[in-house]
């Protein structure tokens, strides 16, 4: 058992026991994470934009297969722009970001929104 530090241990994963809620990161872990997710949500919108302009402008990308590459693309997208940011929000806090009924509307979306991805993934490998 080690000794708790401001309310802590390490074997409650960071949790502050007297209040139940989670202890707040140092602001260098913060940054870190923001920074890192955001480069990976940035690059993704990206890419994803490029391949999506690169096959509607390039008449001779315009095949079935790529089509099913751009709807991959528009699937990372959707990825991208409504689940990601919330989640570099939700993993700094430690909490929620929202009321629950937005909260479980982020939390569909992004189960759906990924499941299309891995679909269209598999659509590929056919």
């Amino acid at each position: 058992m080690t000794t708790p530090v401001n309310n802590t241990t390490a074997e409650d994963g960071g949790v502050d026991v007297a209040a139940g809620a989670p202890a707040p990161r140092p602001v260098w872990e913060v940054a870190l994470i923001v920074l890192v997710c955001s480069l990976m949500v940035v690059g993704t919108i990206v890419g994803n934009t490029l391949v999506c302009t690169a096959v509607s402008i390039v008449r001779k990308l315009r095949t079935p297969s790529n089509w099913l590459i751009v709807s991959l693309a528009v699937a990372d997208l959707l990825v991208a722009l409504l689940v990601m940011p919330l989640a570099i929000v939700y993993e700094v806090r430690r909490r929620p970001t929202a009321r629950p009924p937005l909260f479980v509307s982020w939390s569909l979306t992004s189960l759906f929104s990924t499941n299309m991805a891995i679909s269209e993934t598999n659509c590929h490998s056919l």
